[in-house]
């Protein structure tokens, strides 16, 4: 029996080992990049948003006065004083810029100023001048309308007093030629006012000079202007007197009149 025992016996069969499967792990994704912005919280966002916009207007208004400055600035030595812009903007709106002004410059000169023109009834001819002659005359009627002050200087009371006198008709009416024929007495007497003037008593001369002394010029006027020929020079000019609807009476003759 013993001679039938194997002295080695068969190693065992080797042990099978069934791998599992391994379930792949996903790779980790790295963190998303935090930027400048994302740092920060709403406020600040907001705040910087606003800053960023009044900065833009900042820019825009610096370069529209850049702009201005140096393209639409007018060139040194315009007048822009309020006088001077009324006086173009009257000059321009005489214009009419709808006509070409190489077809007819006279129109486009001159015919915005003849469009707003009407003649009145009591006027034969209107230009310039006279429209700017009673612009003034206006503004001086307004002025001698205005309530006398005491206290205003005599240079101002005097016109306003010599304007009401004349506008108070009914005084004037009342004192009819008296104050005229007062002015008479003071130069002379003459036939055709006066019943006791005498030929031998009447003196031409004195006449004349008495009634230069009230600035009234019967036969020749004298000033003094410069030269036609040299204005350096001033020379007395001497001319006849024309008889122009008494636009050029005296002013003392009028104030003495009407006081």
């Amino acid at each position: 029996m013993a001679d039938n025992v194997d002295p080695d016996p068969p190693p065992p069969p080797p042990e099978v080992v069934v791998a599992q499967p391994v379930t792949p792990i996903p790779p980790t994704a790295p963190p998303p990049h935090q930027g400048c912005m994302d740092k920060r919280s709403t406020l600040e966002k907001i705040l910087l948003v606003i800053v960023i916009i009044i900065l833009i207007i900042c820019l825009g208004f610096i370069a529209a006065f850049l702009v201005f400055y140096f393209f639409a600035s007018p060139p040194e030595g315009t007048c822009l004083s309020e006088q001077c812009v009324k006086s173009a903007s009257r000059l321009k709106s005489y214009m009419d810029e709808k006509v070409d002004p190489c077809s007819n410059f006279y129109q486009y000169a001159c015919g915005g100023w003849i469009k707003s023109k009407n003649l009145d009834p009591h006027e034969s001819r209107i230009g310039v001048e006279s429209t700017i002659s009673n612009m003034n005359r206006i503004k001086i009627r307004g002025i001698l309308e205005r309530t006398i002050d005491a206290e205003e200087a005599e240079y101002k009371t005097s016109p306003k007093v010599f304007y009401k006198s004349c506008m108070n008709t009914d005084k004037l009416d009342e004192r009819g030629a008296e104050p005229f024929l007062k002015l008479v007495e003071t130069v002379g007497k003459f036939p055709a006012l006066d019943d006791s003037w005498n030929e031998t008593d009447f003196n031409l001369e004195n006449v004349l000079i008495k009634l230069t002394t009230i600035f009234v010029m019967p036969l020749f006027t004298v000033n003094v202007a410069r030269d036609h020929n040299n204005s350096a020079v001033n020379r007395i000019y001497i001319s006849d007197v024309t008889v122009d609807s008494g636009r050029h009476r005296s002013t003392k003759v009028d104030a003495m009149i009407h006081k």
